[in-house]
């Protein structure tokens, strides 16, 4: 299978040739277990010529190889995985790769909680960690900001960039954190209520490749706002907000103040 993914926010394409098995286990609704084994050739370049991409990525352009062995698990008992009145959702993924001399090579950790607390409020988190053994690429990082991650920020905006801050760098740690509060637009009856509400967040998080960075106040990022939600067909959610970030790296972070949308299955 061949896969083209354009990363605007580090300024390089990549063209992904993998083969891939996955085994399924799910003993009830609640519960579902991926077992992985996936063999992939990625191939960066510059998305064109006049584009302005920092040397830190320059230098990862061409061609690199890596074979891992991943376990994705699921638990969700929500009532609907779009606006969930009830309910709650873990999800971790844990991902080796290194099966070959010379290749990537990597150990990566990822979980995702949310947690429903009535109909009106939600509380979200999600963080990651990455250890490098050898060959790492930009490909295999974590980045994190935009429309349905950390709101107010552009699209993977936040967070370490290379020395002409064109191009977002991703790092090795993550972690983010959302307050939702949502409320039914005036006047609209039931069945318009589990498609359509207004939408109050709180947004925060940090990124770096260092640990103890994550926590400093001024690696903070905070960001609040509010808008609407909406439920795109069964597992899809767009939202339309306005949003503003208070706390923020003012020489690396992309901003993004005032109206900002975003779709996608899989939100914080």
């Amino acid at each position: 299978m061949q896969l083209s993914k354009y990363c605007p926010w580090s300024g390089h394409n990549e063209v992904n040739r993998n083969l891939q098995t996955t085994l399924k286990i799910q003993p009830n609704l609640r519960h579902l277990h991926q077992f992985q084994c996936e063999t992939s050739w990625r191939y960066l370049t510059a998305i064109s010529e006049s584009t302005n991409v920092d040397f830190e990525i320059v230098e990862q352009f061409g061609h690199s190889l890596k074979t891992s062995l991943s376990h994705h698990y699921t638990y969700d008992n929500r009532d609907c995985s779009v606006m969930p009145s009830r309910g709650t959702l873990i999800k971790t993924i844990n991902e080796y790769a290194g099966f070959q001399r010379n290749g990537v090579s990597f150990l990566k950790h990822e979980i995702q909680l949310q947690h429903n607390l009535s109909s009106f409020l939600q509380l979200s988190l999600k963080g990651g960690i990455l250890k490098n053994f050898n060959n790492v690429t930009v490909s295999d990082k974590f980045f994190l900001g935009g429309p349905l991650n950390l709101r107010g920020f552009e699209m993977f905006g936040v967070g370490p960039h290379g020395d002409q801050n064109f191009s977002s760098l991703g790092a090795n740690k993550y972690w983010t954190g959302a307050l939702h509060l949502y409320c039914p637009l005036p006047l609209s009856n039931s069945s318009l209520d589990r498609l359509l509400q207004l939408h109050a967040f709180i947004n925060t998080g940090s990124i770096s490749n260092k640990l103890e960075d994550l926590y400093q106040k001024s690696n903070l990022r905070l960001s609040y706002g509010a808008g609407l939600v909406c439920t795109v067909g069964r597992y899809a959610r767009l939202e339309l907000n306005y949003s503003l970030p208070i706390w923020f790296n003012q020489k690396s972070d992309k901003l993004h103040k005032g109206i900002q949308f975003g779709i996608g299955l899989s939100y914080v």
